[in-house]
């Protein structure tokens, strides 16, 4: 994986971030990539 493919991965996970509340069913990236 690329610094900047992790960088994108990581602006996408921030909006995700503001839908999707903090649980356990929350895939632990940025090891997991969907």
């Amino acid at each position: 994986m690329k610094p900047n493919d992790f960088i994108k991965f990581m602006e996408r996970a921030k909006m995700y971030d503001l839908t999707q509340p903090l649980s356990i069913h929350t895939p632990p990236w940025p090891s997991y990539m969907p």
